[in-house]
């Protein structure tokens, strides 16, 4: 894994744009989950998209944990304090901790939870955001764990729409997990109007 996704982007799209079935005037990218933060800053290295989708829309990793820590120990774990480090490892205890932030770490080749942490900072949109030049729409679940749609669609400057779903809609869950139909209906219409010459 790597934070400037915009580079493997910008090898995919070579290849797309190379394919004789591909309409170069009518590629879409769509980020769900983790998708969020990988598709927009894919997008950020203005490949030629037509349109991308955001669900929930995310924006940096690293704000989810600061707020954990007080100014000096979060000093702390940017300057690997072995210490520190240490107690870190503490997130690590149980075996769906262990499963849940161990992959992720694997993921990004961090040995341990403060290395993961100082990783984590490069995975953000901040500068990048207002790169992204095409047709864009955030999408979220109310409540969704993972979403930072509000601060992305804030920081985009293109042609942007948000649309927010309930959960008395019937779409709980992350990435409006109980309610597929509800999105896919929502996303594809929107796409269509922008995809459609």
């Amino acid at each position: 894994m790597r934070p400037d996704f915009e580079v493997v982007v910008a090898g995919v799209m070579e290849w797309v744009l190379g394919q004789a079935c591909v309409a170069p005037d009518a590629v879409a990218l769509v980020g769900r989950s983790l998708g969020g933060y990988l598709a927009p800053r894919g997008a950020s290295s203005g490949p030629r998209l037509r349109a991308l989708v955001c669900d929930p829309g995310q924006f940096d990793f690293t704000s989810r944990f600061i707020s954990m820590f007080s100014p000096d120990d979060w000093q702390r774990v940017l300057e690997a304090d072995p210490t520190m480090d240490a107690q870190l490892d503490g997130f690590l205890t149980g075996d769906r901790n262990l499963e849940f932030y161990g992959s992720r770490m694997a993921v990004m080749g961090a040995a341990t939870f403060g290395e993961w942490l100082r990783l984590l900072g490069g995975y953000t949109l901040a500068g990048r955001a207002e790169l992204i030049t095409c047709p864009t729409l955030v999408t979220e679940r109310e409540g969704d764990f993972a979403s930072q749609s509000q601060t992305l669609f804030e920081a985009l400057t293109c042609e942007k729409w948000y649309h927010g779903f309930t959960e008395a809609e019937g779409t709980g869950g992350h990435c409006e997990g109980m309610g597929q139909q509800l999105w896919r209906d929502y996303v594809f219409s929107w796409l269509s109007e922008r995809l459609d010459p």
